[in-house]
């Protein structure tokens, strides 16, 4: 399954694909907010951590959902309107990249309660403080070709959005409708 990393990078190609020009006041900016709203849904780490000291104790349940990422996307872009500094974010992309936290982890496998409260189910097994946190920093380099990856993507997204001005001739023939002036 993907780690913190991984998912903060694929939330990033969520953004790529779904952002308008005027939504980046700060690049860090953006990738902070968009890197927790990427891994908002493993929330259920930390509240399992603290209420069982069992990380996977809720894993995979109601905050790998559908009804999480709307309510969430809904509470993020509310947020993203009226808090200054924060980035201008859109409804759809907040539920996008919160959705790609879920995608991700239903692709590599496990149970996942993405029609919660119609499906419930939990990840199983246990994992303790050190654990999880000796994952999150030992085990990034198995999110390394999955960053490679989606990396990748999002350039190839903004190359695609905004040609650089080499490049434009060949834009305009591959995508004649898009303005690529």
């Amino acid at each position: 399954m993907p780690l913190p990393l991984g998912h903060a990078t694929l939330g990033l190609v969520a953004y790529e694909a779904t952002r308008d020009k005027t939504s980046a006041p700060r690049w860090w900016v953006v990738g902070f907010t968009v890197a927790v709203l990427a891994n908002l849904p493993d929330i259920d780490v930390v509240i399992g951590l603290i209420c069982k000291a069992n990380g996977w104790a809720f894993h995979r349940g109601p905050t790998h959902s559908l009804a999480f990422s709307l309510i969430c996307g809904l509470a993020a872009s509310w947020a993203c309107r009226t808090l200054p500094g924060l980035p201008r974010l859109h409804l759809r992309t907040c539920i996008l990249i919160i959705q790609s936290h879920i995608i991700a982890d239903l692709v590599q496998g496990g149970p996942v309660s993405v029609f919660w409260p119609f499906q419930l189910q939990w990840a199983g097994g246990h994992i303790g403080w050190s654990g999880v946190l000796g994952s999150v920093v030992f085990e990034v380099f198995n999110d390394f070709k999955l960053i490679i990856a989606a990396g990748l993507v999002a350039v190839s997204i903004r190359i695609i959005r905004q040609p650089p001005e080499s490049l434009r001739p060949i834009a305009r023939v591959l995508f004649p409708s898009r303005d690529s002036s």
